[in-house]
C-alpha cells in the first residue's frame, strides 16, 4: 500500500520491532500516538504478563472483538491476549501498517496473526481510541483468515 500523508491522516509501515524515541509526556502529537498503539500492541501480543504498558491503557478501557458485547475493563483486554497465548504458544503478531487520526486521537492498526492451528494466517485490524492525556480508552478489533496452507 503507498504511502498517505495529510494534516490529519498518515499511513506508515511498521516493524513490530522497530524503535523509536519515547513519546513525549505533555504533549501527543501524530507520531506519539502511533508509537504508543504499536507499543502496546506489540508488548501484549509479545508477553502479556509485561506490565510495562499498563499506564498507557484505562482501566475502563473499552473493549470490543468481533461482533461479541463490548466490555469495560483492562483485565479482560490483557486476558484476550494471555489466553490466546496460551492456546496458541507459536502465536505471532506482525505490525504491517498504522494510520493515525491526530484529530480523533484515533489509530488503526493492521496486523498479520500467524502461529495458528493448520498453519492459519489471519489479517487483525485494531481501531485504537485514545484521551486527550494519551491514554488507551477504547479497542475494537475484528480478524478474518487471510490464507490457509
Amino acid at each position: 500500500m503507498p504511502a498517505m500523508s495529510s494534516r490529519t491522516n498518515s499511513w506508515s509501515s511498521v516493524s513490530s520491532t522497530s524503535s523509536s524515541v519515547s513519546p513525549a509526556t505533555t504533549s501527543y502529537v501524530c507520531y506519539d500516538l502511533e508509537f504508543r498503539a504499536t507499543q502496546i500492541l506489540t508488548s501484549l501480543a509479545q508477553n502479556p504478563s509485561d506490565l510495562s504498558t499498563l499506564d498507557l491503557i484505562s482501566p475502563n478501557i473499552k473493549v470490543e472483538h468481533g461482533d461479541q458485547a463490548p466490555v469495560y475493563s483492562i483485565e479482560r483486554y490483557i486476558s484476550r491476549f494471555t489466553i490466546a497465548g496460551a492456546q496458541h504458544p507459536d502465536l505471532k503478531l506482525e505490525i504491517k501498517e498504522a494510520c493515525v487520526d491526530e484529530i480523533q486521537r484515533k489509530v488503526w492498526v493492521r496486523s498479520e496473526i500467524s502461529g495458528l492451528p493448520d498453519d492459519v494466517v489471519k489479517e487483525r485490524i485494531d481501531m485504537l481510541s485514545f484521551d486527550n492525556h494519551g491514554i488507551l480508552v477504547g479497542s475494537i478489533d475484528h480478524q478474518k483468515v487471510k490464507r490457509r496452507w
